[in-house]
C-alpha cells in the first residue's frame, strides 16, 4: 500500500473512466468480505521456524507484563486499552485501514490494465495483491471495532497507467509503509496495550515483505510475464502471497496451508 493517507469519514462512490490508455478512478471501493479468523495457536511450525514477523508479533503482543505492571508507556495496570491512552493507535489504525482500502481498489485497476496489455502473470499478481490488501484492511477494521469504532474509508482518485509504470509506482508506494509505517505503528500499539493492533501491524509487515519480492521479480522479468505462469495463493489471515502450491504452514501467520485461497 501507499504511504498512509488521511481517511475519509464515509465510504465514497464513483466511477472509472479511461483517458488515452489510462484508467482514472474517482471513488467507489470494491466490495469486500471479511477474512476468516484462523487461530494462530496450535498450528504446526515449519521446519525453518516462525518468520521474523511472527516472532516479533509474539514477542510484542503475546508476552504478558508482570502482575500489577503495565506495558512500558501503556495504560495503567487494570485499565482496559482503547481509552484516551490508545488515541495514537486508533489514528494509526484508521490510516492503515484507509491505505489498504485504497490500495485494493488501485491494484484491481492495475490488474485490468496488465490483462489488456497481455501481461497475464502481472495481472494475477495485482489481483493477489488486492486480496492481500483486503485481508489487512479487514484486520485493521476488526481492531478498530474492538476499540469501539465503526471503520469507514473513502477511495481517493488515482490513475492506472501502463503496466511498467504501475509496477514502479507500486514499489515506490510500498517501501515507506513496509520500512517505516508498520514498525512504528506496531511499537505505538504495544505502548498503548492494544494487542490486536500489534498483531495486525506486524503480520501486515511480513506480508508486505513477500509482496515486495514478487513486484521486484515482475519488474526484472517483465518481458517474460505474458504467459499465465504459476498459480498464486493468498493467506486469508495475514495476506501473505505465495507462488505455486501453498506451503504446509504460512511462514508469516503460521496458519495451515489448506486455508490459502487461490487467485483466479
Amino acid at each position: 500500500t501507499e504511504p498512509m493517507p488521511t481517511p475519509g469519514a464515509t465510504t465514497a462512490t464513483g466511477t472509472s473512466r479511461r483517458t488515452r490508455g489510462e484508467v482514472v478512478h474517482d471513488g467507489s471501493p470494491p466490495r469486500t468480505r471479511e477474512a476468516p479468523v484462523i487461530p494462530l495457536d496450535g498450528a504446526p511450525r515449519s521446519r525453518r521456524g516462525p518468520a521474523p514477523a511472527l516472532a516479533a508479533a509474539l514477542a510484542l503482543a503475546l508476552a504478558a507484563p508482570a502482575a500489577g505492571q503495565a506495558p512500558a508507556g501503556g495504560p495503567p495496570a487494570g485499565e482496559a486499552p482503547g481509552g484516551e491512552a490508545a488515541a495514537a493507535t486508533r489514528a494509526n489504525l484508521r490510516l492503515a485501514h484507509a491505505a489498504d482500502v485504497n490500495a485494493q481498489a488501485r491494484y484491481l485497476a492495475f490488474a485490468g490494465t496488465a490483462e489488456r496489455e497481455g501481461y497475464l502473470q502481472i495481472s494475477r499478481l495485482f489481483r493477489a495483491a488486492a486480496r492481500s490488501e483486503q485481508v489487512r484492511a479487514d484486520a485493521h477494521a476488526r481492531a478498530l471495532r474492538l476499540l469501539g469504532e465503526s471503520p469507514a474509508a473513502a477511495v481517493g482518485p488515482f490513475q492506472a497507467r501502463g503496466t511498467r509504470q504501475n509496477l514502479l509506482a507500486t514499489l515506490a508506494h510500498e517501501g515507506p509503509e513496509r520500512l517505516r509505517d508498520y514498525p512504528r505503528f506496531a511499537q505505538q500499539a504495544r505502548r498503548d496495550g492494544v494487542t490486536e493492533a500489534v498483531l495486525g501491524f506486524v503480520l501486515a509487515h511480513g506480508a508486505e515483505e513477500g509482496l515486495a519480492r514478487l513486484y521486484q521479480d515482475a519488474m526484472r522479468r517483465l518481458s517474460a510475464m505474458r504467459d499465465p505462469g504459476d498459480d498464486l495463493y493468498v493467506c486469508p489471515v495475514c495476506g501473505h502471497v505465495v507462488k505455486g502450491p501453498p506451503p504446509a504452514v504460512c511462514p508469516v501467520s503460521l496458519s495451515p496451508g489448506e486455508a490459502f485461497e487461490p487467485v483466479g
